[in-house]
């Protein structure tokens, strides 16, 4: 029998295949002017915005190492966008989070269109071709756009799967 602290565990990892599997399926069929929605990077902001820097920081990390598996750029431009994404998401967005109705799915539509224009930079950065240009606009505004409407759901799941951090939690290297 399974018990629920062993349920809890692997929650987290279960919604990151299904993400996985939806972004290259689903997600991979639907073209808006030549671009698609990017659920792996909605995944990472609705984690941030609702568990937190931290949690965001490493999510966004792991999450990165899998969509850097797919990806025909250098090994970890996904993961390094995904930390900081995560991390500075959810570090401004710590103290808003009640202020707004409007703030989390704009906030998840903004962070979403951010990673995707720091993923273009940095893969320029390093030498890919062809990331920066005009097509870069429509991405980022068709990313942008689903993502206000995906990112609020995204962070649902991460809050039913990702425990909160106990009271105090210093992490691994203290406060």
């Amino acid at each position: 029998m399974i018990h629920s602290e062993s349920l809890a565990r692997i929650r987290f990892p279960l919604v990151v295949v299904v993400v996985l599997v939806l972004q290259n399926t689903l997600a991979a069929s639907v073209s808006i002017a030549g671009a698609h929605p990017d659920l792996l990077s909605d995944l990472v902001v609705g984690t941030c915005l609702g568990r937190g820097s931290r949690r965001g920081a490493v999510i966004g990390f792991a999450i990165g190492c899998v969509a850097d598996l797919f990806a025909a750029t250098p090994f970890g431009l996904w993961a390094l966008v995904d930390l900081i994404v995560g991390y500075g998401l959810g570090s401004v967005s710590k103290d808003r989070l009640d202020n707004s109705r409007w703030f989390l799915p704009l906030a998840g539509g903004a962070g979403a269109g951010f990673a995707v224009v720091l993923f273009a930079l940095a893969a320029a950065g390093v030498g890919v071709k062809g990331v920066l240009g005009v097509h870069l606009a429509v991405v980022v505004a068709v990313v942008g756009a689903t993502s206000v409407v995906l990112v609020p759901l995204m962070m649902g799941l991460a809050r039913w799967s990702l425990p909160p951090e106990p009271q105090g939690y210093a992490g691994a290297w203290g406060r």
